[in-house]
């Protein structure tokens, strides 16, 4: 009974957890590099089947990889980050618990996170007719959709899709690069060398348009293990420094090689004197080595951020993060997460007093600080409408839903010029009525 006592103190022992710890790590580490090294090789687009879904198989995925299906998920949280992920980097991740057989035709529906096997040629149209619409690189808008003095950019998170907007004359450029996803798909901080390849990658591909890229959004269901869940703020940067320091080394690097004007946006500010702190760390971390000082704005995706902005020093831009506010901004009883599609009343009923506000407040200032909107419930027509009617100008979407977008961008603008001649009509025959 005593040895079995000690045995049993031993194998609950931290130190003994560590250890399984380590060599169950070490196992998925040999696991994932022998598929990665796998996928690298392939020279045609191909689903990948596995048994379990580790996120290392969508860290630098190749241009050929178009899916993943798998049997399991090794915790509740890897499940929801792998469809993090999935919409992210636009490579859909699917469950299936069955067998698939060999010569089996497949469709991956990642909206209802199903798929179709061997299905008819109708349902196969259908689904060919989806995706040709959502591969972007395949089409070429004209520019002429977007009115004089407006622009659009693309956010993503795959390098692979940076082709498309570049080569692409309707995008004034990418905002944002997402660099959190490469970070959390490889379970911690990046080799300098890896991260520096990736931004190197980014910036020659994107052929001389605008780039905005952010501090890594770290949050609970997006981080690395050094991080332990936390978000990002000046005590986290502070505890992580070599995350950080290696992220604005890589990024720096890239800088010095491309001469690429790249400006930085910080994510999650929520008290006043955060921002000082962000943007004198990356100015001197510029200057010491030396090259010019990028342009340094923030993302408004908090609430704090969303009630407080007047009292923020002055940003070089602003890009507000919708997606991510109406989740914050959401019940807990109706709880919205940032991938779902939100209606034009639930979001004018959470936000459109406060975007009103900060777009007046903005245009006001000296020199008017850019403020761009960003968020793929921009797809919805109504939401779209409104934000154009309240003067914004400039807007981002994710490059997987500029096919949603583009049909209303024309139909919008036209719809919000025609209700300010209609304003402008009144107000001349209200001023002849004086005379």
């Amino acid at each position: 009974n005593t040895n079995l006592n000690q045995n049993r103190r031993s194998i609950s022992s931290p130190l003994y957890k560590d250890f399984k710890y380590f060599i169950q790590r070490l196992a998925i580490k040999i696991e994932t590099h022998f598929v990665q090294n796998a996928m690298r090789e392939a020279k045609n687009d191909y689903i990948m089947i596995v048994s379990d879904f580790y996120r290392e198989y969508l860290y630098k995925p190749s241009n050929y990889l178009k899916g993943i299906i798998c049997s399991n998920f090794p915790t509740p949280e890897e499940k929801q980050l792998a469809y993090m992920l999935s919409m992210e980097l636009n490579i859909p991740v699917c469950q299936y618990k069955g067998i698939i057989e060999q010569n089996t035709e497949i469709i991956i529906d990642s909206s209802n996170n199903q798929i179709i096997m061997n299905p008819s040629a109708e349902v196969s149209e259908d689904f060919k007719s989806k995706i040709s619409q959502r591969q972007d690189s395949n089409i070429m808008y004209d520019p002429s959709l977007i009115a004089p003095g407006y622009k659009v950019y693309a956010s993503t998170a795959n390098v692979n899709e940076i082709d498309s907007i570049a080569s692409n004359d309707i995008y004034s450029g990418i905002c944002v690069y997402k660099t959190e996803c490469s970070f959390a798909a490889n379970r911690g901080t990046p080799k300098l060398e890896e991260a520096f390849e990736e931004y190197l990658e980014v910036f020659r591909r994107s052929n001389g348009k605008e780039i905005f890229i952010n501090l890594p959004d770290f949050r609970k269901e997006m981080t690395i293990e050094e991080m332990n869940g936390e978000s990002i703020d000046r005590y986290s940067f502070l505890g992580n420094l070599y995350t950080f320091d290696t992220w604005l080394k890589a990024i720096a690097k890239a800088v010095e090689i491309t001469g690429v004007d790249v400006k930085i946006a910080i994510p999650q500010i929520r008290i006043d004197n955060e921002f000082d702190f962000f943007k004198n760390t990356i100015e001197v971390f510029f200057e010491e080595q030396g090259l010019s000082i990028p342009k340094v704005g923030i993302l408004i995706e908090t609430e704090t951020a969303m009630e407080n902005f007047e009292e923020y020093p002055l940003f070089d831009f602003t890009i507000i993060a919708l997606d991510n506010l109406i989740e914050e901004y959401s019940e807990p009883s109706e709880y919205l997460d940032r991938y779902r599609d939100v209606s034009k009343e639930k979001f004018l009923e959470l936000l459109l007093l406060n975007l009103r506000d900060i777009h007046r407040y903005y245009m006001s200032l000296k020199g008017r600080t850019r403020h761009i909107v960003m968020g793929r419930c921009l797809k919805n027509q109504g939401i779209l409408q409104r934000i154009y009617g309240m003067g914004f100008t400039e807007i981002s979407v994710p490059i997987n839903n500029i096919s949603d977008v583009i049909p209303q961008l024309s139909t919008s603008l036209l719809k919000v010029k025609k209700h300010f001649s209609r304003h402008n009509m009144k107000e001349k025959k209200k001023l002849e009525e004086k005379m």
